[in-house]
């Protein structure tokens, strides 16, 4: 897939190796906010595939609903360590360099995340690459 990051535009392959719901506890860190949501741990491995620059780029993904949309719920950080997202270091400006990442995702209770999706950049913002469970 195509991705930007400043000028630099890249051919990467993005594989999701797990999407795991996490433990309500796992968002004990944010108190009352996270009140009645779960965690979604979604783990991808990005490779480059045409040795662009891309160092300390940040490639996201996000949760996809069992309806097929975004979860609604926007949370950064690590749940306690169970899910850090990792950023490329200069090493990633090779033909076929890599790194294993993890997004934090949330859902409400009552709201089944079945999948991830990449809807950043020119075309897949109205049409994004979804990978499911």
């Amino acid at each position: 897939m195509s991705f930007k990051s400043g000028d630099t535009t890249a051919t990467l392959a993005i594989t999701v190796t797990e999407i795991e719901r996490g433990e309500k506890a796992d968002l004990a860190e944010y108190g009352d906010q996270a009140e009645g949501m779960v965690p979604y741990f979604i783990r991808y491995t990005v490779e480059n595939l045409d040795g662009a620059d891309l160092s300390y780029a940040n490639v996201m993904l996000g949760a996809v609903t069992d309806e097929g949309r975004h979860t609604g719920v926007i949370i950064t950080g690590d749940a306690g360590g169970k899910c850090e997202t990792v950023y490329p270091d200069e090493d990633f400006a090779e033909v076929g360099a890599t790194y294993e990442t993890c997004r934090l995702q949330a859902a409400r209770e009552d709201v089944e995340v079945v999948g991830a999706e990449y809807a950043s950049g020119d075309g897949y913002v109205s049409d994004p690459v979804v990978w499911t469970k």
